[in-house]
């Protein structure tokens, strides 16, 4: 089992004593030894498996009877799938019976239930395993996400496990008919990433209920921080989350081998990105040890499980998937660091090239961003050998889909066009955040002069931002029929400073004015004041130009009763002006030397439509950088779920602009939940998004002016799974959009966004593709 002194020692805390044998008590010792095992068995199993079946023979019903007994025969005798599916059956029939009986049979069947589950677990603990066929993994998994289901019983998780067994099912029904193919491995792959999700929902909120109780509990009897943490860990992995976990491992390999996967598989995620030095290991047993500066990026060959984080690690890249519930995973998540498996050794290869230099991480969606920031010598002279074929390298690799929204290459791709720049690209790079600078008015003349809301006739470059420019444009140059656009009212450039002018909010000026100067002031890192800065935005009057002219932009969009929809209207598009100091967008100015005076936003308004389906679309596919490929993903209800990067992937396909007519699915959807309703958004709309050199999409907030229903997808009745010919017709859809709006735009790759309702399309937003 790969137990040595050396591994023994190793541990946090070490185990370096001899082993001592006295003889002379053999026999005693053995006696206790098998009475506390006896004791272990009561106390933490129940009751012994046999002994409990025996105890409950006598009042169970003929189908529990029956699916007990048939555990009891195939659990030596069966293979090792038909175990784990008997173990769920008669644990269905203990649970359906438990309602039934008395209080004493009620603990009894309870005791039986727990002793089934961990017979059944210790057969997945011990090592027993199938043909290693996707069949097999996948009827693994679906009955251990059922097992963990009855667990949880009426809790939400419960209804996300059964969906994904649900699902899974329909998955072996194809491989049953069909047999191995890439179609049935993608539906494998987005079944079992909402299990992952799913599975790691449970362990964080089995560490909140357990891990404060059991912190309290240490503190009482002036235990190690490190025992309670390893007492908690160990609960966990005690428990019936343990199978899955496990099982969802060992099926991963089958999953991307079968579905042509990339190379990222995310086991704790970390929502911030980091700027740091990598550190390469062979091993990640090698460094735990060790004390790094903050947000160190380490690259790890080997990583058994059972290793440490180091401190100040943001990001750690291993070259194998682990458990989700082992000890290093589960130390990740708890103190807040990443922790990623890649499997493309050509991808582990130019990660290990970046040692020394300082880098970038980020994750978008399930796929990992690193950038080089400033090479090493090493690096420099790695990207020397490479940089001629980096670009034919990364067109014939097959990549993971990309997130929803993604504006950039995938991280292979800008990693290495990066890293191919040149010694002499590179040696006049400064450190330094370059000093602030005016770049524009702070207000223009056509500012003052516009109404306080303009309809899309009146869009100009001075008065509004992209996504508003684009949509006027788009109804001046005329879509195909079957295109349609929502209604749109846009507050322009200049509104939140005219609103700073009025005399209501004089007092609000000044503070703001002074907080500025503080920023300014400070460190180019320092976000400190930023939550103070929005917050006095948040505080705006309302002043009475726009009051009448929100009340008529309303009346526009088709507002019902105007009077009891203004207030929150107005706190919506404060909000949105307010993200103009979100702590991103702000530390993204200070790098290009901006101001906020230089940052417009107008505010984009639009009637939601409540869509079955909503969409993106990127006119150039950002995976290969092809211009002849469009790029698409589609979610179920709202398109929230894929611009804010929501757990889970979309539909995602490809689709050649000359043969619109045969898409290719490169991922099945796994979000967990939908989104609908909202009545009417307020989109940023920011002059600052297309900039070159500025990343602001995504940096500022669309905030809907009622909150959003969250419904649970059950993908197994889902028609964008059943029906083959609405997947395809959507598809093909959404690829007609991209291109027909790409040629209206003279040609330049487009990001488009748009839904599906009642069998029509709607176009909510286009901007050039970044």
């Amino acid at each position: 089992n790969g137990v040595t002194r050396e591994r023994l020692a190793s541990y946090s805390q070490p185990i370096t004593s001899e082993p001592d044998y006295p003889g002379h008590i053999r026999d005693t010792m053995l006696h206790e030894l098998g009475v506390y095992g006896n004791l272990l068995k009561t106390v933490h199993l129940g009751t012994d498996l046999d002994t409990i079946v025996g105890h409950c023979r006598w009042f169970m019903n003929d189908r529990t009877r029956g699916c007990v007994e048939k555990y009891m025969h195939e659990r030596w005798h069966a293979m090792f799938v038909d175990k784990l599916r008997s173990a769920l059956e008669a644990r269905k029939a203990v649970m359906a019976q438990l309602h039934h009986v008395n209080n004493e049979q009620a603990r009894d069947l309870l005791f039986l239930d727990i002793a089934i589950e961990n017979d059944a677990r210790l057969k997945v603990e011990g090592g027993e395993t199938h043909d290693g066929s996707l069949w097999a993994h996948v009827a693994s998994v679906a009955a251990a996400a059922q097992a963990l289901a009855l667990s949880e019983e009426e809790l939400e998780s419960a209804t996300r496990l059964n969906n994904v067994a649900r699902e899974l099912g329909e998955v072996l029904k194809k491989l049953e008919y069909y047999g191995e193919s890439e179609d049935a491995g993608l539906r494998a792959a987005a079944a079992m990433n909402m299990a992952r999700n799913t599975l790691t929902q449970v362990v964080d909120r089995f560490k909140r209920y357990v891990g404060s109780m059991s912190t309290a509990l240490g503190t009482a009897f002036h235990a190690d921080k490190e025992l309670v943490d390893t007492f908690v860990e160990e609960s966990i992995r005690g428990g019936p989350a343990y199978s899955l976990s496990a099982l969802l491992r060992k099926a991963e390999p089958a999953v991307r081998r079968v579905a042509q996967l990339g190379p990222w598989t995310v086991i704790a995620p970390r929502d911030a990105a980091a700027t740091g030095k990598v550190r390469v290991y062979s091993h990640l047993r090698k460094c735990m040890a060790e004390r790094f500066e903050r947000d160190t990026i380490i690259v790890a060959g080997v990583c058994d499980g059972d290793e440490d984080v180091p401190a100040n690690a943001a990001f750690v890249i291993i070259g194998a998937t682990v458990d989700i519930l082992s000890h290093v995973a589960v130390r990740a998540r708890n103190e807040h660091h990443a922790l990623i498996a890649c499997f493309d050794e050509s991808e582990m290869d130019r990660l290990r090239s970046y040692d020394g230099s300082i880098a970038t991480a980020k994750l978008e969606g399930d796929a990992l961003v690193v950038s080089v920031e400033q090479m090493s010598s090493f690096t420099r002279l790695k990207s020397m050998e490479s940089s001629g074929s980096a670009i034919k390298k990364m067109k014939s690799r097959s990549l993971v889909t990309p997130p929803s929204g993604l504006q950039t290459p995938p991280s292979s791709l800008a990693g290495e066009l990066r890293s191919s720049r040149s010694k002499t690209d590179l040696a006049g790079e400064a450190e330094a955040v370059p000093k602030m600078k005016r770049t524009g008015s702070i207000l223009l003349e056509e500012h003052v002069a516009a109404p306080w809301a303009i309809q899309p006739s009146a869009y100009t470059v001075a008065l509004v931002g992209s996504k508003s420019l684009n949509l006027g444009r788009l109804m001046s140059l005329g879509l195909p029929d079957w295109i349609h656009l929502p209604t749109s009212v846009t507050i322009p450039n200049g509104a939140l400073k005219k609103a700073f002018r009025d005399e209501k909010n004089a007092a609000l000026r000044e503070s703001y004015s002074e907080l500025r100067t503080q920023i300014y002031a400070a460190a180019p890192t320092d976000v400190k004041l930023c939550p103070k800065l929005r917050d006095v935005i948040r505080e705006l009057e309302l002043p009475d130009g726009l009051a009448a002219a929100l009340r008529g932009t309303l009346d526009q969009l088709g507002c019902d009763d105007i009077d009891a929809v203004l207030p929150g209207a107005w706190d919506a598009v404060k909000g949105v002006w307010a993200s103009t100091w979100n702590e991103r967008a702000h530390l993204a100015r200070r790098k290009c030397g901006m101001y906020s005076e230089d940052v417009d936003m107008a505010v984009l308004c639009q009637q939601i439509i409540d869509a079955d389906y909503a969409f993106v679309i990127h006119t150039t596919n950002p995976i290969t950088g092809s211009r002849d490929e469009i790029y698409g993903e589609i979610v179920v209800g709202l398109g929230e779920t894929l611009v804010s990067n929501a757990p889970g992937q979309a539909l995602g396909f490809v689709v050649s602009k000359k043969d619109l007519e045969n898409p290719s699915v490169k991922s099945y959807p796994s979000k967990q939940y939908s989104l609908h309703g909202g009545l009417f958004i307020f989109r940023s709309d920011s002059n600052s998004e297309d900039l070159e050199g500025f990343a602001g999409a995504g940096l500022h907030d669309s905030i809907p002016l009622e909150p959003n229903r969250s419904v649970e997808l059950d993908y197994s009745k889902e028609p964008l799974m059943l029906d083959d010919d609405l997947r395809k017709r959507l598809m093909v859809g959404v690829g007609k959009i991209g291109k027909s709006i790409e040629e209206l735009m003279g040609g330049f790759p487009q990001d488009i966004e748009g839904c599906y309702k009642d069998g029509k399309f709607y176009v909510v937003q286009a901007r050039p593709q970044v």
